[in-house]
């Protein structure tokens, strides 16, 4: 057996903007512990203390410390939801490489974009990867660290941060290239998961306000359970996604765009909704 950790954790912001963290979080983070325990890897969820940095830096210092323990550490957004009965990691492990992260070239064209233009762009999606023991994540996870440029202090947080700080050091030392390997089948959207996603990214947060907060929070409550149930699918993923992304309040949005841009057509969503709240 493979020796892996799966590291994550979740800090609510103080004025949460959306129910992605206080409400899809804890669902990601209860997912992660069945994942982990399933498979036989270690599981690590205690935020560490970051003083003056946004929570996102935090997975830099707990990947770090699981490394001093274990031979692969996984980093797992609280937002990135492992699917029931999901595959081992041991398929996506290389013999070579220092670096296992999801290939983004489907999601790039998915978005209509050049795929090897966006992997030298954006080597890394940091949502979830997973790191070696060794020199080489050592000072990785030390260069990230110290890029102060990437430290950001909006409220609510902007999403910059260590992503940001990983993929420049990546692309400042062309040798990097060599360490990472892609892989398919370890995190996806919603809009492109299958039978074969390990882990399900509900990325974005405050998109228009489309439904109420309760039958927002009714449907997360209904896919926590499925969850549970080992049922995914009593809870459409599109649904669950919008409910928990969009902002608690329409007032000073920055323009996320209607539920097309994340691949949902709006009339789908809403009869989903009528489904399952049906006063909503």
């Amino acid at each position: 057996m493979e020796d892996i950790a799966i590291v994550t954790f979740n800090q609510p912001p103080r004025q949460p903007a959306s129910l992605k963290y206080t409400d899809l979080a804890p669902i990601g983070i209860a997912a992660a512990r069945r994942y982990a325990d399933r498979h036989g890897y270690a599981f690590y969820d205690d935020p560490p203390d970051l003083a003056d940095r946004p929570a996102c830096w935090g997975k830099l210092v707990a990947l770090a410390a699981a490394l001093e323990r274990h031979a692969w550490a996984f980093w797992v957004d609280a937002d990135a939801v492992a699917q029931p009965g999901a595959a081992s990691l041991a398929p996506l492990i290389p013999a070579r490489g220092d670096l296992v992260c999801e290939d983004p070239a489907h999601f790039l064209c998915w978005l209509g974009l050049e795929a090897d233009a966006g992997r030298r762009l954006q080597p890394v999606h940091s949502a979830v990867f997973g790191l070696r023991r060794g020199a080489w994540s050592q000072r990785l996870l030390a260069s990230a660290w110290s890029r102060r440029e990437w430290i950001t202090s909006a409220e609510p947080w902007n999403g910059i941060g260590e992503q940001e700080a990983i993929n420049a050091v990546l692309k400042r030392t062309p040798a990097h290239a060599s360490a990472l390997h892609y892989v398919g089948g370890l995190q996806a959207p919603p809009a492109l998961a299958n039978q074969t996603t390990r882990f399900v990214h509900f990325y974005g947060d405050r998109a228009r306000p489309r439904w109420p907060q309760d039958a927002s929070r009714a449907v997360l409550a209904r896919y926590a359970q499925a969850m549970v149930d080992g049922a995914p699918e009593a809870a459409p993923l599109p649904l669950v996604h919008w409910c928990a992304i969009q902002a608690t309040s329409a007032t000073g949005l920055p323009d996320r765009g209607p539920p097309e841009r994340f691949g949902y057509a709006s009339v789908m969503l809403d009869a989903a909704m009528r489904d399952m709240v049906p006063a909503a």
